[in-house]
């Protein structure tokens, strides 16, 4: 459970410049959310997770070296208490990241509306203010 000054802090890991804007106004439009830092690579994200506990990281997979987990142990080993989203545009990318973890899990190009209600419910459940 995320409490505290950084349960309104969500991070995004993405290279994509198009998906950074328009995720960053969806996820501000989701309550407890206020403010969104970028980064634009995984290694950069997990090395300076270090005394953070963001409410929410997003991760773009195509940042995610899915033939190891070392990647994936390492983000949750260093914020136990963030829930991790990882986006993907492919379904067997989909099915293996499910697998391998137990975080969420969504498809590029679901519908915003629905996207914002379900974050705004796990967040809901899962953030202290």
């Amino acid at each position: 459970m995320t409490s505290g000054k950084d349960s309104t802090v969500a991070l995004l890991a993405t290279s994509s410049d198009t998906l950074a804007a328009g995720m960053s106004a969806l996820l501000l439009s989701i309550p407890p959310i206020r403010q969104v830092e970028m980064r634009e690579d995984l290694g950069t994200l997990v090395a300076q997770l270090d005394g953070q506990n963001p409410a929410l990281i997003v991760i773009d997979s195509v940042l995610i070296d899915l033939t190891s987990s070392g990647q994936i142990d390492a983000l949750r080993q260093r914020a136990p208490h963030s829930l991790l989203v990882y986006l993907t545009e492919d379904m067997s990318e989909f099915r293996r990241l499910e697998t391998a973890t137990a975080d969420t899990v969504v498809m590029k190009g679901t519908d915003p509306a629905q996207l914002a209600q379900r974050l705004e419910q796990l967040l809901r459940e899962h953030v202290t203010t």
